[in-house]
């Protein structure tokens, strides 16, 4: 089912969008229904990566709590990060 939303602008600003939105074709109605789509994907889409990033940290605490988690120090992780940085400028 459709919903219908009002809202309130003043009749210049009202004008000037009818007006360029005219010059492309477009009405105001379509203007503003597609902004209201891309918000939704714009939502969804952070809805799914907050979801994925749960799923990453439920994964990690269930390593730790098997002890199959692997702890490694910061300078051995530097020393790994800056090894597969040179690996890349490398090609």
């Amino acid at each position: 089912m459709d919903a219908i939303i009002e809202f309130q602008v003043n009749e210049e600003t009202q004008l000037l969008a009818q007006q360029f939105l005219e010059s492309q074709n477009r009405t105001l109605d379509d203007a503003c229904r597609e902004l209201v789509e891309q918000l939704a994907e714009q939502q969804q889409a952070r809805l799914a990566h907050d979801a994925w990033v749960t799923q990453q940290i439920d994964k990690a605490f269930e390593k730790i709590d098997s002890g199959s988690a692997v702890f490694i120090e910061h300078c051995a992780a530097m020393a790994m990060f800056e090894e597969r940085k040179a690996k890349i400028r490398q090609g």
